[in-house]
């Protein structure tokens, strides 16, 4: 997988806007969600778990990863429906 081939990275401008400086990590960040590629270096600091962790996926496929956390949130979320 050739991150650095901008045709396959796509620049996630909404998410930009939120951080600009958070270039500050001087490096790249980018991942593949499904078939894209996302170039998340902007994004990075504002990430509510940390650039670290999305630094851990980069160049790799992170579909998996963001699928498990979303069923993970879901069930917390319908559990704490049930005992409230």
């Amino acid at each position: 997988m050739n991150v650095n081939n901008s045709t396959n990275v796509r620049n996630v401008n909404h998410l930009q806007k939120q951080a600009p400086s958070a270039i500050a990590l001087g490096r790249p960040v980018v991942l593949q969600m499904d078939e894209s590629m996302y170039n998340l270096t902007q994004w990075a600091q504002a990430h509510p778990g940390g650039a670290s962790i999305l630094q851990r996926y980069h160049g790799k496929n992170a579909t998996r990863a963001l699928f498990m956390l979303l069923v993970i949130r879901q069930k917390r979320i319908d559990c704490e429906k049930r005992f409230v």
